[in-house]
């Protein structure tokens, strides 16, 4: 009796090495393989890292335009003191040292 099983054992085993094959070629080789996941997973990890860094970029020019916003007396007399700068109908006058001269 078990020599009469033994031919389908033998086509049993094959179907299922053929079965394996295909998995494995799938797994392997195909549109979703393992290897596109991890090229996937590591384009994930770099759009991640860039996305930090603009989302931080953005938030330093955020903190800037608060403190602009925050400090508009500052920034008015910074710019008188630098740049000379008047407000219209105000009058500049300019004293020389008398050492300049």
């Amino acid at each position: 009796m078990l020599k009469e099983m033994l031919p389908i054992f033998k086509w049993l085993l094959l179907l299922q090495i053929l079965i394996a094959i295909v998995l494995q070629s799938s797994l392997w080789f195909s549109e979703a393989s393992l290897l596109s996941i991890w090229k996937l997973d590591r384009q994930i990890a770099q759009y991640q890292q860039s996305n930090q860094l603009l989302v931080d970029r953005n938030q330093r020019v955020l903190q800037n335009i608060v403190s602009l916003k925050q400090r508009g007396a500052a920034i008015e007399e910074q710019a008188r003191l630098d740049l000379g700068m008047i407000r219209p109908g105000e009058t500049y006058y300019y004293f020389l040292d008398p050492g300049e001269g």
